[in-house]
């Protein structure tokens, strides 16, 4: 059974070398492409943070299955953006796998969250190969994003969301 930390605190995030390298990273493979007036007009997210579930240990827990199940590695970050009520979706950064997760928020309380182990329920985006320049490039694929929309999913993951420290025991 992995070993879970939770660390909510935005300013240790912030001042964590893991965080500052993630958002380096970022902003590597995906430079920032918004004019100044975007920038100007763009407002805090202030959503609801996942960890306030009352199924959020259940759904950690599958998280760490799917982990498991894709990575030798012994100690995995991830970054779970805030949610709003009226958008029951959050995103996931995964830094060691290099993925971003569109995750479906379930309210229910007893909520088992096993449905996101199938693909069809959670679209997983491969940021290696799956991010395109532009959303001229996505085209009508369904698997596709573009830079600005990855890069945005993953700040506000990174710095206005939550931060999970799990480690797979050997």
């Amino acid at each position: 059974m992995p070993i879970i930390k939770t660390s909510l605190s935005a300013s240790h995030l912030l001042l964590s070398t893991l965080a500052l390298a993630t958002i380096i990273f970022c902003l590597s493979l995906f430079p920032a492409t918004a004019s100044a007036s975007d920038q100007s007009s763009k407002q805090p997210f202030t959503g609801i943070p996942v960890s306030t579930l009352k199924s959020h240990s259940a759904l950690i827990q599958q998280i760490s299955q799917i982990i498991t199940n894709k990575s030798e590695q012994l100690e995995h970050h991830i970054y779970l953006s805030r949610y709003s009520p009226s958008d029951l979706t959050t995103y996931v950064y995964w830094h060691q796998g290099k993925e971003l997760w569109i995750l479906p928020i379930s309210t229910k309380d007893n909520e088992s969250w096993a449905f996101i182990q199938s693909n069809a329920n959670m679209q997983r985006i491969d940021l290696l190969n799956h991010v395109v320049d532009s959303a001229d490039d996505v085209g009508s694929s369904t698997f596709l994003v573009d830079k600005v929309w990855a890069s945005k999913r993953i700040y506000d993951a990174v710095v206005e969301g939550e931060h999970l420290t799990i480690k797979i025991k050997e």
